[in-house]
């Protein structure tokens, strides 16, 4: 193995809708060739299906773990499916948890990512992540491009008001790391306390 093999190896690669979004950013920034814009569709497409897979979390970790077939969802539809499922009531919900995190002095806003744009999107992306019957014309390519820009910019939007990635080297979100698998769901718990949050808002009943 090379040093630049052995360097690719050990970097760190994070599974959070931030980390996919910034590897596509890279790919769209310094394209070699065009197979560039598909690992690029690949990662925002990534992107997109962890954004709807937090937002389960997010609204599943309070009383239990996700069950295994919750686990095995990817599709925006199905995973939202999934959140009306488990909290129907889910624009109040996050209303709650947004109050939670002010009271506690932390400024993390939950923003409810708007699912069909992104179901439409990822379908729109799953054009370019299969084996091509035909080589794209040069047109189809720059409708690649532009669809890769325009959505990149949207789901930047998205996540810098939802702050749920880490979006500054050294400020993470108690989610981002509960999400990472970095903490457990009781250091998770722990860390809101640390933050003053009342343990009676913590573990409110639905």
């Amino acid at each position: 193995m090379s040093c630049v093999q052995a360097d690719a190896a050990n970097q760190e690669y994070k599974i959070t809708a931030s980390g996919h979004w910034e590897r596509c950013r890279k790919l769209l920034d310094e394209p070699r060739d065009f197979s560039d814009l598909f690992y690029a569709a690949l990662e925002l497409r990534c992107c997109i299906e962890r954004v709807c897979f937090e937002c389960l979390v997010l609204l599943t970790h309070r009383t239990r773990d996700l069950s295994k077939s919750e686990l095995k969802l990817y599709e925006p539809k199905k995973l939202f499916q999934a959140v009306i499922r488990e909290a129907p009531n889910y624009p109040k919900l996050v209303d709650f948890i947004n109050a939670v995190f002010e009271v506690g002095g932390y400024h993390y806003p939950v923003v409810i990512p708007d699912f069909v744009w992104l179901q439409e999107t990822h379908g729109k992306l799953g054009r370019y992540l299969h084996a091509q019957k035909e080589e794209l014309s040069d047109k189809d390519k720059i409708e690649a491009r532009h669809l890769l820009n325009d959505s990149l910019k949207q789901m930047f939007d998205y996540l810098r008001r939802a702050n749920i990635g880490e979006w500054f080297e050294h400020s993470t979100s108690i989610f981002d790391k509960y999400v990472e698998g970095t903490i457990d769901r009781g250091q998770m718990k722990r860390m809101l306390e640390l933050a003053n949050i009342p343990r009676h808002m913590i573990n409110k009943p639905r």
